[in-house]
């Protein structure tokens, strides 16, 4: 898996490496403190030393943190991402693979909600509250447009030139904050130059 590690490799700093060790998973379960099912964290998410969320805010205002936390990990990976210059076959293969059960995993970590009992609660606010996970996943999700924005990265690492085009015109692209040049940079990452490209670039460049 040495070859894995060197994906995204940037400034010293790789994300795959980041995912491997836990620093992006350890943000959601320093918090959530909700035990990383795949990843081991060098952040000891059941630490006595840190004091999780769940102990602190109250459950009208868990969502809104844990939805703050899962913003960031999905922004810095997909920064992380479009900051690339050259992105091999490989890495346009195994990124998605490595990323994609992340982006879930994130928002499934961060929608974990301790028992309500443990918790002071406003009169009237914990009714209103999203009660299922998935609710309170998909509540998380909306409150954290960058996983969403992750996820349209990762289905264009893997996707044909046609299909990034398309992504564009739909409007896609901009609904998830992916821009222009953004988008035009991504496509000069993963495929090489030709006349095919070329067109596709000015395309995008001019609409």
């Amino acid at each position: 898996m040495k070859f894995v590690a060197r994906l995204l490799h940037e400034d010293g700093c790789s994300l795959v490496d980041e995912v491997q060790q836990g620093w992006l998973w350890g943000q959601l379960c320093s918090c959530a403190r909700k035990d990383p099912p795949v990843w081991p964290s060098r952040l000891e998410c059941s630490s006595k030393k840190h004091r999780p969320l769940e102990n602190i805010l109250a459950p009208q205002h868990f969502i809104a943190a844990m939805a703050a936390v899962t913003q960031t990990v999905g922004e810095h990976a997909s920064g992380k991402i479009l900051a690339m210059r050259d992105i091999s076959v490989r890495q346009s293969e195994l990124l998605p693979l490595i990323l994609q059960p992340l982006t879930a995993s994130a928002v499934a970590a961060a929608s974990h909600r301790p028992r309500e009992e443990q918790l002071p609660a406003e009169e009237g606010l914990a009714a209103s509250l999203p009660q299922s996970s998935t609710a309170r996943a998909e509540a998380i999700e909306q409150a954290a447009p960058a996983i969403e924005r992750l996820k349209v990265i990762l289905v264009m690492l893997d996707a044909r030139l046609a299909d990034i085009k398309n992504l564009w015109t739909s409007g896609k692209l901009r609904s998830v904050g992916i821009d222009g040049r953004q988008t035009i940079q991504l496509i000069e990452a993963l495929f090489e130059h030709n006349q095919n490209r070329q067109n596709v670039l000015e395309a995008i460049s001019s609409s």
